[in-house]
């Protein structure tokens, strides 16, 4: 049962009821990773992250396709596969995100300094109330947004299967330009949270200080090797001549706008690192819905525009973004041992 590929011979396909439950390992790598980057351990997220890619690729591999043979250095050689198409993708996903969460759960567990061994699990309001304070907002900032593109990426594939093609590929070319800014705000964020811990204001207005040039020196970097190796990227996706110069214009778009899009991604992994999750909620909001989404709505459902309009207005939304968390940054609203503060 199920959809299956052109010309697949599957006599039984996964049920994926069956993974629905990888959310909860999947929550269990979230939260369990930021506890251990919030004591200083950023290595072990990131050594369970790789062994996550690692393992999905190969299962993808092996349970993606069907048995075939290949040819590898001039021999043919048979390699076993399931054939299981798209449920073979959602499988290894699931099979990997459960060895990734297995495997942070351990290593939390054996950590020496916040271990839950031994410790009572009956609520305690005393420290819950602080992390629903913090943590209510950001839940719904993330719904919000995760919506957000939903709606997004169905206006786009309205435009037809080239645009679409197009966009896919520039998004994910594009996702592996921006990672270094994603980086940054996890160390902006921890090191913020340090800082306030110690009741270290000077420690915290270096960070903001130290951080900021250097995370727009690397969005500068990888916003210039995205300009100039566009189509060469989109080229590893596509063939398509039409998908290739579409997907080169809107990469190339983008890349021009990558170092404003760096500055509010740390902003606000500082606001995250002292609890200040209110004010980023309404900017996420507002830039997505007010912006990129109405925006995206009125160019191509109303004035009949393209891809190039649509990702304009993720521009847009980044531009808006840049001014708002700057504006506040400045403001000194953001630190709560301003003198304002107190």
């Amino acid at each position: 049962s199920g959809s299956r590929w052109p010309g697949q011979t599957v006599s039984r396909l996964p049920d994926l009821r069956c993974y629905r439950t990888r959310i909860f390992i999947r929550t269990a790598n979230i939260i369990f990773g930021t506890v251990l980057r919030a004591v200083g351990d950023t290595k072990t997220p990131m050594q369970v992250g790789v062994a996550f890619n690692v393992i999905n690729i190969v299962l993808n591999y092996f349970l993606i396709y069907s048995t075939r043979t290949v040819s590898i250095g001039g021999k043919n050689v048979l390699i076993p596969g399931a054939g299981w198409g798209v449920q073979g993708a959602a499988a290894a996903s699931a099979i990997a995100y459960t060895i990734g969460g297995i495997a942070i759960t351990i290593k939390l567990w054996k950590h020496p300094d916040i271990s839950p061994k031994g410790q009572s699990f009956k609520l305690d309001k005393v420290v819950l109330k602080p992390c629903l304070k913090v943590a209510v907002p950001n839940m719904f900032q993330r719904f919000a947004t995760s919506l957000g593109y939903v709606a997004f990426a169905s206006m786009i594939n309205s435009l037809g299967e080239t645009a679409t093609a197009a966009h896919t590929i520039a998004n994910t070319v594009e996702s592996a330009f921006y990672i270094p800014g994603w980086g940054m705000q996890t160390a902006a964020a921890t090191l913020a949270g340090n800082a306030l811990g110690a009741n270290d204001n000077k420690k915290l207005s270096g960070l903001a200080r130290a951080i900021m040039p250097l995370e727009i020196g690397l969005m500068v970097v990888s916003g210039g090797l995205l300009f100039t190796f566009a189509p060469v990227l989109i080229r590893l996706f596509s063939s398509d001549a039409q998908i290739i110069s579409l997907g080169s214009t809107v990469l190339r778009m983008v890349a021009v706008s990558e170092p404003f899009y760096g500055v509010p991604i740390v902003i606000e992994g500082m606001m995250q690192g002292v609890g200040k999750t209110v004010t980023p909620f309404v900017f996420n909001v507002v830039g997505m819905w007010g912006v990129r989404i109405l925006g995206t709505f009125v160019c191509i459902h109303m004035l009949g525009m393209g891809l190039i309009s649509a990702w304009g207005c993720m521009i847009g939304h980044n531009l808006l973004l840049f001014i708002l968390f700057t504006r506040h940054y400045l403001s000194g609203k953001w630190n709560p041992m301003t003198s304002a503060h107190r």
